[in-house]
Order: C-alpha cells, then sequence, then structure tokens
C-alpha cells in the first residue's frame, strides 16, 4: 500500500471521527432550544464556523501523527516529492469534490426557493461539505489503487 493512500485512509478516518460527533452534538442541541430567525442564523454560522477550524487543527495532528508512526514502522526517513500523478490524482479528486459541494449548494438553495426552513438549508450545506471531503478523499484512494 503507497503511504499516498495510507495518509489518505487516515485523512478518512478523521473526517468520520470528528464530523459525526460534531453533527450529532450540534443537532442535539439545535433540538433543544427555540430560535429566532436571527438566532438560528448565529447558530448556524457558529456552528459551521467552529467546525472548519476543529476540522483542519485535528487534521493537522493525525497527519503529524500518521508521518511519525509510519516512519517508526517502516523506517522510512525521506518523504517522495509529489510526482504528475500524484498532482494528476489531487487534481482530479478535488475537481470530484468541487461538483459534489456545488450539487449540494445549489440543492440548499432550492431547499429555500420551496420553502424550506433557514436550517434546512444549513444542514443540507454542512452535509454538502463533508460529502464533498469525503469524495475528494475517496476519490484519490481509487486512483492511487487503479490508477489514474
Amino acid at each position: 500500500m503507497l503511504n499516498e493512500e495510507k495518509q489518505n485512509i487516515v485523512s478518512l478516518g478523521t473526517i468520520l471521527l470528528v464530523t459525526i460527533p460534531y453533527l450529532l452534538y450540534i443537532f442535539a442541541k439545535f433540538q433543544n432550544e427555540s430560535f429566532t430567525t436571527i438566532e438560528e442564523l448565529k447558530f448556524w454560522a457558529t456552528a459551521i464556523l467552529l467546525l472548519i477550524p476543529l476540522r483542519i487543527v485535528v487534521e493537522i495532528l493525525m497527519n503529524i501523527a500518521f508521518s511519525i508512526i509510519n516512519s517508526i514502522l517502516t523506517k522510512e526517513t525521506h518523504s517522495v516529492p509529489a510526482d504528475e500523478r500524484d498532482k494528476l490524482i489531487e487534481l482530479k479528486s478535488t475537481r470530484t469534490g468541487l461538483y459534489v459541494f456545488c450539487i449540494g449548494f445549489i440543492i440548499s438553495l432550492i431547499s429555500i426557493v420551496l420553502g424550506y426552513s433557514i436550517s434546512t438549508m444549513f444542514t443540507i450545506l454542512m452535509l454538502a461539505g463533508i460529502a464533498s471531503e469525503l469524495c475528494d478523499t475517496l476519490t484519490k484512494i481509487l486512483y492511487y489503487r487503479k490508477g489514474v
């Protein structure tokens, strides 16, 4: 198994490890409170703005831990620089993730047009962001296994 593939599996685990408990906490908190429209907007904006740095910090810590553990187990002391194949895989997987997010964004706007609540729109946006990250990471794993 390639080092990049292992790193993407760790990234996939990090996405699931951080995001699922956070979403469960946010949805439980949302159900227990009643909001005015402005308070509801502030709640969802705060929830999204807290998720972003939380994900970044945990992703960095997990990548550092993975690098240390991987170098201890494999006795590798240097990393291989990214070549054209790695860059092409990154480009294709980023494109896939962006397509998924754009579709989710459009669906969230359609939900507002159809008369659903603001919380529905923000829920769809959060799920679209998570789905795009998952698609990005899963596409990388697929391309590293299958080839470009």
